[in-house]
């Protein structure tokens, strides 16, 4: 599987072909950026694959974090995390999107961060479904595996190269991380970090924190009225940030985090 996608120029189509057609396309692009949301308007048994991406790539509990990869060196890389089928292929037709800071004139290399807010049933439904449609996971327990809610909030990053967190460890990430509510902007600690590597290497694949849903005192950490919650995991001067808003991350049952 190629890791990187050299950059390439990306004209502006607007700018080469008629203004009718240019509205079209931008009505076009609207019509299904407004398509109907899965986690709201179907159950998870009926998913398909592309609405199983959907919701593990593209919705409210999906942050895909752009970050400039000074580590990379040579020719200049843009690297994102890409859905694969049940074999493991990538599917590289999804992975074409111009990054921001190139749309704006930047040069260096970059790396999408994929920061997911796996406890929700939500993306754990994603899951599930993605198990069973490729022949992986038993359709008759889901409900059963789905109303075991996991005891602590989990938080996963994943990219293509997460060079900078190699040298990191547990309790060096358990100290440099955390959950804050913007509303109190109280920080709160992962109570654990696992970090997944390749193999016997010290190249990093995952990094998963748990955080505790409740105070010792045993009142939720965020209300449910929280309007915004950010994460940061930090790996010496690299600072990886995302912000998530409850408030968007509703399943059909309501609040979903």
């Amino acid at each position: 599987m190629p890791d990187s996608m050299k950059r390439s120029s990306v004209p502006s189509r607007c700018l080469t072909v008629p203004t009718l057609l240019c509205l079209l396309t931008v009505a076009a692009f609207a019509l299904t950026a407004w398509a109907s949301d899965p986690w709201k308007d179907k159950e998870y048994k009926s998913w398909t694959q592309d609405e199983v991406e959907k919701v593990l790539y593209e919705s409210p509990w999906v942050k895909m974090v752009e970050m400039g990869a000074p580590w990379l060196k040579g020719p200049t890389h843009y690297l994102t995390p890409l859905p694969s089928d049940c074999n493991g292929r990538p599917d590289l037709t999804k992975g074409e999107k111009t990054p921001t800071s190139w749309a704006m004139g930047a040069t260096e290399s970059i790396v999408i961060f994929q920061v997911t807010w796996q406890s929700s049933r939500t993306v754990r439904a994603a899951m599930l479904r993605q198990g069973v449609l490729c022949g992986r996971a038993d359709a008759e327990r889901g409900d059963e595996l789905l109303n075991e809610p996991p005891d602590d909030y989990i938080i996963t990053v994943h990219a293509p190269d997460m060079t900078p967190f190699d040298n990191s460890d547990e309790d060096a990430l358990i100290k440099s991380s955390y959950l804050m509510s913007r509303k109190t902007r109280k920080k709160i600690s992962p109570e654990s970090v696992q970090i997944a590597r390749y193999g016997n290497s010290k190249s990093v694949y995952m990094l998963t924190l748990k955080f505790p849903k409740k105070t010792d005192a045993g009142e939720p950490i965020f209300s449910p009225a929280e309007k915004e919650i950010d994460f940061a995991s930090e790996a010496g001067k690299f600072q990886l940030r995302a912000r998530f808003q409850p408030q968007k991350m509703l399943g059909k049952d309501g609040p979903d985090l």
